[in-house]
């Protein structure tokens, strides 16, 4: 009896991570780890796909209002990843600049760290943190973007899921940072 209690408190004591499955999208050149307790679904709006990963629990989604997008669309002719992290640099609206800012021109790989507020319902003012990576696909000139966003007292609770979501995930067998 007494092996039995220690298994199961072994197996109690895991993290929640190793339960995480691995994702491999079926449209796009696109995986990355599903977080234990998290759910995806697949959203089509107006010819626009886009994934969203939300945590499984109720809470974690009013509270936290945690979340992880992926989005795919083409790169404009003029358009670079130089380019789309210049107005990143200063605050513009509700945005703050962005605390982090790092380009990896040799994996084409745009890393933005930043916080932004917006007026809610009944005047309430709610401060959301973004960590959004913009991938360049250079072969067929696509940028895919994961943003992962959480309110900005709660992003800490979410820290582990977000990098296995937008800091690792992969385009065509080419993966992300560790």
């Amino acid at each position: 009896m007494p092996r039995r209690f220690l298994l199961f408190f072994l197996l109690c004591c895991l993290p929640f991570t190793a339960w995480a499955a691995p994702y491999r999208d079926t449209v796009w050149p696109l995986s990355f780890e599903l977080p234990a307790q998290w759910k995806l679904s697949v959203k089509n709006e107006k010819k626009r796909r886009s994934l969203l990963v939300l945590p499984r629990r109720m809470e974690d989604r009013e509270r936290g209002d945690a979340r992880a997008v992926f989005l795919m669309r083409r790169l404009g002719k003029r358009e670079t990843l130089q380019r789309l992290a210049k107005p990143y640099r200063k605050a513009s609206g509700g945005r703050e600049a962005a605390s982090r800012i790092e380009l990896d021109e040799k994996t084409g790989r745009l890393l933005l760290d930043y916080r932004e507020s917006e007026n809610v319902q009944n005047g309430l003012w709610i401060v959301r943190r973004h960590q959004k990576v913009l991938q360049l696909d250079t072969a067929s000139r696509r940028l895919f973007e994961a943003d992962c966003s959480a309110n900005a007292s709660e992003f800490k609770r979410y820290r582990q899921p977000f990098s296995s979501l937008c800091l690792k995930f992969s385009l065509n067998g080419k993966r992300g940072p560790p």
